[in-house]
């Protein structure tokens, strides 16, 4: 025990909070808080029904006190210990506990829709109708459904540039938001590099959120190791999204300095046979351990100004100011909401939620990202692999 807490000492702060001054940080808490606080009054409601129907005798009134502690605490305990250790324990606790998260969501918002059903069926028809067997019946449908949608389906979206810049047509594939810990699936990162290595790629970019936030579950099942089987005849390059800045930075930069998977910060790289340059911006959580980040103009500074320049940045907050100095950006982070209506939330935050997007002939694109935070639901969105033909124009 106390070998524990000398590591949570050392490891743990409350940097991971952020600046909630600052609005992407504030985003991330507030969608999270919309979560959590709908889950735990789904529970504090379902404790409530189950007192009242509940025989009055102390142990059975006890034995359904500790149940349902138990199920508040399950995720955030399960999540926390994750971060510091992994075995299967953990991880069918965390897998079996955040889907329950997510079911908890969406009966909470079920209850609420169907029970303000009820009150207009009961005003026209003067009976009451029991709400809470259909909220029971839709949420675990849509639960069921987000669980298969995000570990069975793979989105693949191509676009296509024509540029004067380049000689030869180029091929790059780019993903996002891997979220790389104890929840993630190896059939699904499988399927993943089979598709990507399908396509006889030139470049893999990766946008950020390679691992969720602990390296140590991703150590112990060779989750790094399982993408670097990836090919592109030009490598494999990410850059930093603000999950990597959580919990390990140091430890991450330390194992991707000798992996397939080449991790740029506030750099860019030069391909002069290809006439391209690729940026790669470090993200804004960089500050929580407050290191600097540079402006685009200073990381682009030695581009050639007749390059094709791309830029692959995790979080798309500064895009109108950065399309100024690139033909291309790429970004992740948003997931496209996740799990409905969470994109309504995502909307209000991020100028470009999702999508292609033009301006003044530069092209925008937001990935929905390949995996999850938090519950393991994708509902309106769907995990997403990028290939982006750039074409010459002669």
């Amino acid at each position: 025990m106390l070998k524990f807490l000398k590591k949570l000492s050392k490891n743990f702060n409350f940097s991971f909070l952020g600046d909630l001054r600052d609005i992407n940080h504030l985003s991330f808490w507030v969608i999270i808080s919309t979560i959590g606080i709908v889950s735990y009054l789904t529970i504090a409601f379902l404790y409530y029904q189950l007192m009242k129907i509940c025989p009055n005798i102390y142990i059975l009134k006890l034995l359904v006190w500790i149940i349902f502690w138990s199920l508040v605490i399950i995720f955030p305990l399960f999540y926390f210990l994750s971060k510091f250790y992994y075995n299967k324990l953990i991880k069918y606790s965390l897998i079996f506990s955040a889907i329950w998260l997510g079911f908890l969501f969406y009966f909470g918002l079920a209850l609420l829709f169907f029970k303000i059903v009820s009150i207009f069926m009961f005003f026209i028809f003067q009976k009451n109708i029991n709400y809470i067997f259909p909220a029971f019946i839709f949420s675990s449908l849509i639960t069921i459904y987000g669980v298969i949608n995000n570990r069975n389906y793979i989105k693949i979206s191509y676009i296509t540039y024509h540029t004067s810049k380049i000689k030869q047509s180029l091929k790059i594939g780019f993903i996002s938001d891997i979220h790389l810990s104890s929840l993630t699936s190896d059939s699904k990162i499988e399927k993943t590099i089979k598709i990507l290595n399908s396509h006889n790629l030139d470049l893999i970019l990766i946008g950020g959120d390679l691992i969720d936030s602990s390296i140590i579950p991703v150590e112990k099942r060779n989750l790094i190791e399982k993408l670097e089987t990836l090919n592109s005849k030009n490598g494999i390059y990410m850059t930093t999204g603000n999950h990597e800045f959580i919990w390990h930075i140091e430890k991450i930069r330390k194992r991707l300095k000798n992996s397939k998977i080449t991790l740029i910060e506030d750099e860019n790289v030069l391909f002069e046979e290809l006439n391209l340059a690729i940026i790669f911006r470090k993200d804004k959580a960089a500050k929580r351990k407050k290191e600097t980040r540079l402006h685009i103009k200073e990381i682009i500074k030695n581009v050639p100004n007749s390059f094709l320049k791309i830029l692959v940045e995790h979080q798309p907050v500064e895009v109108f100011e950065e399309v100024k100095y690139i033909d291309i950006a790429l970004y992740g982070h948003t997931h496209n909401g996740q799990m409905w209506p969470l994109h309504i939330l995502v909307s209000l935050f991020f100028p470009i939620k999702y999508g292609e997007y033009k301006i003044d002939n530069k092209l925008i694109y937001v990935s929905e990202g390949l995996d999850t935070w938090g519950p393991p639901l994708r509902v309106g969105a769907s995990p997403e692999i990028v290939i982006l033909e750039i074409l010459p124009i002669y």
